[in-house]
């Protein structure tokens, strides 16, 4: 595991702690609303590599510290004119759902 992995990693383990800290001393659930494996709002240049590492970390830390989440946007995974998965994106679906 390079530098940049273990930064990035401890940037989500910080995040989630506070969220978790947050809740304890207010006493109201945290969840997250959206978050992206990749860049989609602009030119979703990560790789699909990159993706599967940064989707499969960021929801399984979520689902070990019990935070409910939204994944932006179904559309990069699914097809909603053909009725169709987009295949070339599933590996970043497995990895997020079979955590």
């Amino acid at each position: 595991m390079d530098n940049w992995n273990k930064k990035e990693k401890q940037l989500i383990t910080d995040k989630i702690d506070a969220a978790l800290a947050w809740q304890k001393h207010t006493g109201f659930p945290t969840w997250v609303g959206a978050w992206m494996p990749s860049n989609y709002n602009d030119s979703n240049d990560y790789p699909i590599n990159e993706q599967v590492k940064f989707a499969k970390y960021m929801s399984k830390q979520l689902n070990k510290a019990g935070i409910p989440f939204a994944v932006n946007s179904d559309t990069k995974f699914y097809n909603r004119e053909t009725n169709k998965w987009i295949e070339e994106i599933q590996p970043v679906f497995k990895s997020i759902f079979t955590n």
